[in-house]
């Protein structure tokens, strides 16, 4: 899917035009195309549709209004202003991210990235969480770049810090998943150490009918176009409607809309 929409570009070269336009604009709408090549490709890694892409993507615009009573805000720096949450995650602080790589070699710039950074901060009530990733793939290139954390992280004073273990977030290694869960009994172990008992219907919050689907049961072998021979965990709604997450050996486990999954039952 991210080479669909690199190929659109390089066809239409309407990257080439904003270049040669070189408005104070063009830089930002360049990247912007870049971030949507990615976008498709890591939505194609985890399974999702081109239809599905589109629709999710014509449902996402920043003038969107803030819902107060929403669980989860998804929001820039510079909405944020003047807004304030008990909790709030800050990420992507990495030097050419954020400060920006257009501000590196002006001081005024970085200032003004630096005030931004303060601005975000100080929208927390109780908790604020500032994160950088080592490796990032970003403007439209296929393979991960190593990161350098921003310059902002080392200038929080050491005595407000409290530093996260990556053991928190790391995953389990590779044969030690797909042991866990590649196999009927793997798979109710699985679901029982998460709080949920084989001894009732598996539903990931589906609705209608408390009773799984007939034709997909705990521990069924499939097998996908792409991720290959996969172990059903866990089926929501029916009909059209239905979606079953499967564990894939070396790929985890994917939420997949079984009408455009091409799932073969083994």
């Amino acid at each position: 899917m991210g080479k669909f929409f690199k190929s659109i570009l390089d066809r239409t070269r309407y990257v080439e035009t904003l270049k040669l336009a070189n408005l104070p604009e063009s830089q930002d709408r360049i990247e912007n195309l870049q971030e949507l090549v990615n976008a498709a490709a890591e939505a194609e890694e985890r399974g999702i549709t081109l239809a599905e892409f589109l629709d999710h993507a014509a449902l996402v615009s920043d003038s969107d209004a803030y819902d107060e009573d929403a669980r989860v805000t998804l929001m820039t720096l510079h909405s944020a202003k003047g807004l304030e949450f008990n909790v709030v995650f800050l990420v992507g602080l990495e030097e050419g991210l954020f400060p920006h790589k257009l501000t590196l070699d002006e001081e005024a710039g970085i200032e003004e990235e630096r005030r931004l950074c303060y601005v975000g901060m100080t929208r927390a009530r109780d908790r604020l969480v500032l994160s950088w990733a080592q490796q990032r793939r970003a403007y439209g290139r296929d393979s991960y770049e190593a990161s350098r954390r921003s310059r902002f992280l080392d200038e929080v004073p050491h005595e407000l810090v409290e530093p996260l273990s990556g053991n928190a977030f790391s995953a389990k290694a590779r044969t030690t998943w797909e042991n866990a869960v590649n196999s009927v009994a793997g798979a109710e172990r699985f679901l029982h150490e998460r709080g949920r008992g084989t001894g009732s219907p598996v539903r990931f919050g589906g609705k209608g009918s408390s009773q799984p689907s007939r034709r997909w049961k705990l521990g069924s072998k499939v097998r996908h176009p792409k991720y290959g021979i996969g172990t059903v965990l866990g089926c929501e709604e029916d009909g059209e409607d239905t979606k079953l997450t499967i564990s894939f050996p070396g790929y985890g486990a994917k939420k997949l809309l079984e009408r455009y999954a091409a799932l073969e039952k083994l």
